[in-house]
């Protein structure tokens, strides 16, 4: 919890060299010019972005269970929220709310969060790295980024299908071990749980549809920063939207600091090194993307809350459904 909140610190310094950056280079004062019709863009973008990511979440869970949509997006809105803060709180209301109102098992949820990074990575690191190879958009770099997430989903789903199953099951057994401590851990009901993450990439119509959603995601998030930057009088070259876009999303997932700031001065710093990109005008692009995406997403919290009603959660019912040893 100390390094977390280090880390906070950390990711505030950054939000303040941002602005500072921006404020230096101009840009903050250019956005005060910015137009009703570049506002709402951003806004509907950041939108499309949220409805994505739980649409996302929504089809992976598919072959296991199925969720109500409107329940998933709810849930992922205030996910979002709370990634923005240290300590990883959208993690912890995932399997709160999942766990005691739609009776999930803790460990299936953990392989549903695994499964979902899997198609993130396969999705996000071939055009990120086709990007740093031809440093703009081409026929090679469409090839390299497209044949690459496709040979990753195959090998994905060839890993998933092997492993998966019954059988699959058995394979990873004898893969790991099934005797000694190595077969108590293979061996155990919480491990069969957590393989049932194999299932939801082996089964092949989900794992397109997931990675389709993210490759969507990863446009529209490209889109917003083409957007931003355009509405300054910058010119950000596609390539590298896609590549700050797809550094921009994976720091606000993965840092334990949270989203605010890290991922700021992520993409922030990667413009820098980018050949032709005014890193000092894109601290301000980085800012009014990630203030578009906050109203929104405390609007859609709002409206979320309303919808869960979680604090019924903390009452009977959610004590009954903790105990059930259905679930467990």
């Amino acid at each position: 919890m100390t390094l977390q909140a280090l880390g906070g610190l950390v990711s505030l310094a950054l939000l303040a060299w941002c602005v500072h950056t921006a404020w230096k280079g101009g840009a903050l004062e250019r956005f005060r010019g910015l137009s009703g019709t570049d506002a709402w863009t951003l806004a509907a973008l950041s939108l499309l972005s949220l409805t994505l990511n739980g649409t996302l979440f929504w089809v992976t869970l598919a072959p296991l269970k199925r969720l109500r949509w409107v329940d998933v997006l709810a849930v992922n809105a205030v996910a979002t929220f709370l990634a923005y803060f240290p300590f990883k709180l959208s993690i912890v209301w995932r399997v709160l709310v999942h766990h005691r109102r739609d009776r999930l098992p803790v460990l299936t949820i953990g392989a549903w969060l695994i499964a979902n990074a899997a198609v993130v990575l396969a999705v996000l690191l071939p055009p990120a790295l086709a990007g740093l190879w031809r440093q703009r958009v081409d026929g090679p770099y469409i090839a390299a980024a497209l044949g690459g997430i496709l040979v990753l989903l195959l090998a994905l789903h060839a890993v998933a299908v092997w492993f998966g199953g019954a059988r699959g099951l058995e394979r990873l057994r004898g893969l790991l071990g099934r005797h000694g401590w190595r077969g108590r851990i293979t061996g155990s009901a919480r491990f069969e749980r957590l393989h049932e993450g194999l299932g939801m990439l082996a089964h092949a119509p989900t794992l397109a549809a997931a990675a389709g959603l993210r490759l969507a995601d990863l446009l529209v998030q490209a889109v917003r920063f083409v957007v931003a930057a355009r509405a300054i009088g910058e010119s950000l070259p596609a390539h590298d939207a896609v590549l700050i876009a797809g550094v921009y999303f994976l720091i606000g997932v993965v840092s334990p600091s949270g989203a605010v700031g890290a991922r700021e001065g992520g993409a922030t710093g990667l413009a820098r090194v980018l050949p032709g990109v005014n890193y000092a005008a894109f601290a301000g692009v980085a800012l009014a993307v990630s203030a578009a995406e906050v109203v929104v997403v405390v609007i859609s919290v709002a409206l979320a809350l309303l919808w869960l009603k979680p604090w019924r959660l903390l009452g009977r019912g959610g004590a009954e459904a903790a105990g059930d040893p259905r679930i467990q």
